[in-house]
């Protein structure tokens, strides 16, 4: 017996490690090893040189008076510690966002286990992310927005889970790292925390016909984790993009003529 639960194991496990061998294989690709700094980049770099009052004196301001509206402190105080105590080294950089970038696709591909879905269609997402450079190209890049993709695919995995399965110590540690963490990486993220929670709901096949239906739907969406990560996105935004915007005084279809160009880019770019 005891051979023939090695037997249904091995396979799983060599098909396991594959699998998070092809993820690495695809970040690796992507990490930018072959691409120079550029000046979005050179922002966060350029942290490192200070010491920790300077660095977060220069975020205060940067963000205060609306140079860098749009984003939060979190991985501009990420990227000053790495290249503080690492070096200045652009894998070092990058790091945050590569590794966000293989979450990325491990939850989704986690995401399709817990639905049923088999290995071949499982397969065939990793191909398709290695596939998406317009997408994959940023995981080579020091800026926020892959930390936000993988949040956000974290966020569709926990609220996935039942209840009994977020309290366990994986769904808890999917949580801190798609609510905790997730709330302070981009101001995006709320909208990802209210479509996930009720996509969830509607996997469960909630309906708000009574109000023991609501009651048992304001459970399933964890309250208490979705209140601690809107308050922390709440504090995060009042001390950095909801301060202030600079002024945009260009056009902002200029690179892609018009709107009907900027339609037809959104269709280019996700389909």
């Amino acid at each position: 017996m005891l051979q023939s639960k090695r037997a249904l194991i091995r396979p799983q496990m060599i098909s396991d490690i594959s699998m998070g061998i092809a993820i690495l294989i695809v970040s690796l690709l992507y990490s930018g090893f072959g691409k120079l700094i550029w000046i979005d980049e050179f922002l966060h770099f350029a942290l490192g040189a200070m010491d920790f009052s300077e660095a977060t004196a220069a975020m205060n301001n940067s963000l205060g008076d609306g140079v860098n509206w749009g984003q939060t402190p979190t991985l501009f105080m990420l990227n000053h510690l790495l290249s503080a105590n690492f070096g200045a080294d652009l894998w070092v950089l990058r790091m945050p966002s590569i590794l966000a970038g293989s979450l990325l696709i491990a939850f989704a591909v986690f995401f399709l286990r817990m639905r049923g879905i088999g290995r071949f269609f499982q397969w065939l997402l990793v191909v398709a992310f290695a596939a998406q450079s317009s997408l994959m190209f940023y995981l080579g890049e020091a800026r926020p927005y892959m930390l936000m993709a993988s949040t956000a695919v974290a966020l569709l995995v926990f609220f996935s889970l039942d209840l009994e399965k977020r309290r366990r110590k994986v769904g808890v540690l999917v949580g801190l790292y798609a609510i905790v963490f997730g709330a302070l990486v981009h101001p995006y993220w709320v909208f990802f925390l209210l479509l996930t929670v009720a996509f969830g709901l509607y996997l469960r096949g909630f309906k708000p016909t009574s109000r023991k239906s609501l009651r048992s739907a304001i459970a399933e969406s964890s309250p208490i984790w979705v209140v601690t990560g809107i308050s922390l996105f709440t504090v995060t935004a009042l001390i950095s993009w909801a301060r202030g915007s600079s002024g945009l005084s260009v056009d902002p279809y200029e690179y892609m003529e018009s709107p009907l160009g900027a339609v037809r880019t959104l269709g280019s770019t996700h389909f």
